[in-house]
């Protein structure tokens, strides 16, 4: 199984570890706005104490079997109403969904608002 993760912060990293450890795949693939070199270390280290060879790179593979993104923009002590991250968090999303994925994906989307994300 191929994942490719869109958004490695906090939520996105703890996605990304548990791909590894309850998922398996052969490969996991991270795509972020920041660079991604130390989680991908990270990640490549808790594999190998897992004892799996998952192939694990910064980047956008070609045919993944799942799409997990969790790109946006987290809430912060000044959100008062999950509804104020709508229209940045649907555009980011929105953005990742027409330029970096190609053909009939599935695709999971854990960002906020879900509630209200995807109508």
């Amino acid at each position: 199984m191929k994942i490719q993760l869109f958004g490695v912060g906090r939520l996105g990293s703890q996605i990304a570890f548990d791909c590894l450890a309850f998922l398996k795949p052969q490969e996991l693939w991270l795509d972020d706005v920041k660079e991604l070199s130390g989680d991908v270390l990270d990640l490549r280290h808790s594999a190998r104490g897992l004892g799996l060879d998952t192939k694990i790179e910064a980047g956008v593979i070609e045919d993944p079997d799942y799409v997990i993104i969790s790109a946006g923009k987290p809430r912060d002590p000044n959100t008062k109403d999950m509804g104020l991250l709508l229209d940045t968090n649907k555009k980011i999303v929105g953005d990742i969904i027409t330029s970096k994925i190609k053909g009939n994906r599935k695709i999971i989307i854990a960002t906020n608002p879900t509630d209200v994300l995807i109508d």
